[in-house]
């Protein structure tokens, strides 16, 4: 499979699922379409070659020439209704041996069963007259000919059951001598259970046909029939209660059965229209599943010859997946695990032989799972909602618009620098989760590299839960000399920290300094400051920090050198302090920064833009 069609998402899922890329069979196909078909009708031309085959003891049918028969079936519920086959004079036969007379066949005609219910014939040579005076033995014995009923073999021109010959009895084992000759004494004897050499293949009514084309192919399926499309592709039928079965029909088609060991050819153009059951898509790293399907106006062509590979195109005018939970990549650089009622569709899709594609897709899905990816970093997303109301795509590249709705995960080292100069910096992970949107636009992005995905997002972060791991990470405990006193033990507790408003951001503290003596506390001072900062936007780092803080000390009944050492203390400490940033490599810059009572909320732009193939991941792999 090439490697732009492989990892061409999310419309890999329906060229994979059409075009398979693996070897199919005319067999496979015809058997699967016989076992499948419900109501239907066949008309067909078969062209004959000389040669004889056995149908009945005594019997064979003979072909003279090459001449062109007639075969048209019916099919009511999966089963023949009839079969009428036609021949030009004195080119189809039925040869008996010995003084049987030869009798011509040029029109016969059965009933479900396969029972000859009408037949035009006559003999021929000197048997025209004995076949005259005993017609009806004549007519008795040709009705025992048998007709095969099996649709899969009607579809390839098998219209004849030929005789199987009997498996040839063991011959009797000889005496054995008194006396063996030495020599034959030392060759080895054939045990009982020595493999019998397989037995020559059987001649059948195929081996008279040399063409077959179908002139008219009309079939409606059950529903809850399996269509297996080599590893590729497998699903069920569809149609039941209100929904319109899957139907076929071929415009024209031909079947030319294989010689001396090669695979049969076979060739077809036709419509194909309705609705298909439950299935998957094999793909390079995994399958996708769907529930159900619907075609319109689905116009095919496939070909089988030789060794080749089977070739086909197809055109549509709207191709509808109802998705099961499935693995995608979508554009931007976006894996998601989409849960069940995802929906998938296509319009105007072309499909050519050579694997290139285009149409014009929309979709919603809704994603369990997933992530979004750039150049190795990750950002964990669920919950989401990816939906577009029109992507052109041709060729794995797609042109249009595309909508997010999810809620993100994202882990940042919150560093913190401890008052004091005994205590090293210290980064804790903070957990930042909430709603992100994004509504992109893409630029002939898709494998390959180039292209380029633009557009805006917005995240918001409940401030609560990051509050909670924040604060913990602001107690700060340290020893420091303080004027004539040495050894002064300080503790800071917070209180609060979070939003304050539109671009504010403020924090509380209860900040004590104690010296003791043993046991026995010598003095003890305690402040209770506050503070508020601007929330102010880094682009360059793309992140935001902790801006201008002032504080007020909040003392009461504290010693003058412990109330002058709160404010700047806590400046040093908490301005400048980076609140969040995004991960380096991901393409999101941040615009705006807001604040609620309990959120903070972030708008910026997405600004992807892809670089030469197997440098950068592409938005569509």
């Amino acid at each position: 499979m090439p490697a732009s069609r492989a990892h061409a998402a999310p419309v890999a899922l329906l060229l994979v699922a059409l075009l398979a890329p693996r070897p199919l069979l005319g067999d496979d196909l015809f058997a699967q379409l016989g076992d499948a078909a419900r109501d239907g009708r066949l008309e067909a031309e078969a062209r004959l070659r000389e040669g004889s085959v056995p149908v009945m003891a005594g019997y064979s049918v003979t072909v003279k020439g090459a001449p062109a028969t007639r075969l048209g079936v019916a099919v009511r519920e999966g089963k023949l209704e009839s079969l009428r086959y036609v021949a030009p004079d004195d080119t189809f036969l039925l040869v008996g041996r010995g003084l049987r007379p030869d009798v011509v066949l040029t029109r016969i005609e059965t009933d479900p069963s396969g029972t000859i219910t009408a037949l035009d014939f006559h003999g021929r040579g000197l048997g025209r007259l004995v076949v005259g005076l005993f017609r009806p033995l004549v007519r008795r014995k040709v009705r025992q000919m048998k007709l095969h009923t099996e649709l899969a073999e009607l579809f390839r021109g098998n219209v004849v059951v030929a005789a199987s010959k009997p498996a040839p009895a063991s011959a009797p084992t000889a005496p054995q001598a008194e006396a063996t000759p030495p020599v034959a004494a030392e060759a080895p004897e054939a045990g009982p259970d020595a493999a019998a050499p397989p037995a020559p293949p059987q001649p059948g009514f195929l081996d008279l046909v040399d063409e077959v084309r179908l002139l008219e192919l009309r079939l409606s399926a059950f529903p809850g029939k399996p269509l297996s499309f080599g590893e590729t592709l497998a699903l069920e039928t569809g149609g039941g209660g209100e929904e319109d079965p899957i139907e076929v029909r071929l415009d024209e088609a031909f079947f030319r059965p294989g010689r001396d060991g090669a695979d049969p050819e076979w060739a077809a153009k036709g419509r194909l229209e309705g609705t298909l059951g439950a299935g998957s898509v094999a793909l390079d790293d995994g399958k996708v599943a769907f529930r159900s399907a619907a075609l319109l106006g689905g116009r095919f062509a496939a070909e089988k010859k030789g060794d080749a590979p089977l070739s086909t195109s197809l055109r549509a005018g709207r191709f509808d997946l109802s998705l099961a939970r499935s693995d995608l990549r979508l554009p931007g650089g976006i894996d998601v695990a989409v849960e069940d009622g995802s929906r998938f569709g296509v319009s105007s899709l072309v499909l050519e032989p050579t694997g290139a594609y285009r149409g014009r897709i929309d979709f919603r899905l809704l994603g369990g799972t997933g992530e979004i990816r750039h150049e190795g970093e990750r950002l964990s997303l669920s919950g989401a909602t990816i939906s577009s109301g029109g992507l052109d795509v041709r060729d794995g590249r797609a042109t249009g618009p595309l909508s997010l709705d999810f809620d993100y995960h994202l882990v940042h080292p919150f560093v913190v620098k401890y008052p004091g100069d005994s205590q090293p910096p210290k980064a804790v992970p903070l957990d930042f989760r909430g709603p992100f949107s994004a509504r992109l636009q893409l630029t002939d992005a898709g494998a390959g590299g180039g292209g380029s995905v633009t557009g805006e997002y917005s995240l918001k972060i409940p401030w609560k839960p990051v509050e909670e791991a924040a604060i913990e990470a602001l107690k700060a405990q340290w020893t420091q000399d303080v004027k004539v006193v040495r050894k002064v033990d300080f503790t800071i507790e917070p209180r609060s920290f979070g939003p304050c408003g539109p671009q504010c951001f403020g924090a509380s503290f209860a900040f004590t300094a104690e010296k003791k003596r043993g046991e026995r506390s010598l003095f003890r001072q305690l402040c209770e400051p506050e503070g508020k900062a601007e929330l102010v936007v880094d682009p360059a780092a793309r992140s935001f920090v902790l801006k201008n803080l002032e504080v007020k000390p909040r003392c009461k009944g504290a010693l003058g050198w412990f109330v002058n050492l709160v404010a700047p203390l806590l400046t040093k400490t908490y301005s400048d302090m980076t609140l969040f940033q995004l991960p380096p490599d991901l393409p999101f810059s941040i615009e705006t920064v807001r604040s609620g009572n309990d959120f903070v909320r972030i708008d910026g732009e997405v600004a992807w833009k892809g670089t030469a193939a197997g440098v950068a991941v592409a938005p569509l792999d």
